[in-house]
């Protein structure tokens, strides 16, 4: 199956892939750059703001994995009527604003996002954002902020197309 793309429909071939969302347990297992504390008291990152630190985003780079932006959409911390307020989640914003610097940096090829829709509510029939929120709201975004076509296509297309070919 060499050069191949398994989808839930079958295999295809790379180029046929078209725009692709990707999921974050996809490629990376990053459990070189994380040690969990022994000590629960410790911990507090669990309780920390969201925040990114641009040396460890950049030596994720140099490794040459992909990395993927995910959630996009799911800042709406009541999002099915519940209440993730102990959720401390990056805002769309947030994380484009992180998308520019990892393309400054040049890691570009790198890059994939998905929105994670995986439960009813976040599906636009039910209130939530929906499986089109990152073509219909985030490329106009992009856009804005002055991702080329050909970063934008990076990023959906041909990224994602080698990442999934094996």
């Amino acid at each position: 199956m060499t050069g191949k793309i398994q989808t839930v429909l079958g295999q295809i071939e790379p180029g046929e892939l078209g725009i692709t969302q990707t999921h974050e347990h996809l490629v990376t297992d990053l459990i070189d750059y994380f040690e969990m504390p022994e000590e629960v008291s410790e911990r507090s990152w669990v309780d920390a703001p969201v925040a990114v630190d641009s040396g460890w985003l950049r030596e994720l780079g140099q490794s040459g994995c992909y990395m993927e932006w995910d959630t996009f959409g799911l800042e709406d911390t009541s999002i099915g009527g519940g209440n993730l307020d102990h959720i401390r989640m990056s805002s769309d914003a947030q994380r484009l604003e992180t998308l520019e610097y990892m393309m400054a940096e040049g890691f570009g090829d790198q890059i994939v996002i998905g929105h994670d829709v995986c439960i009813k509510a976040q599906r636009a029939k039910y209130g939530g954002k929906g499986f089109d929120h990152i073509i219909d709201s985030i490329v106009p975004r992009m856009r804005a902020r002055g991702f080329s076509g050909a970063d934008i296509n990076g990023i959906l297309v041909a990224n994602p197309a080698r990442a999934l070919a094996f």
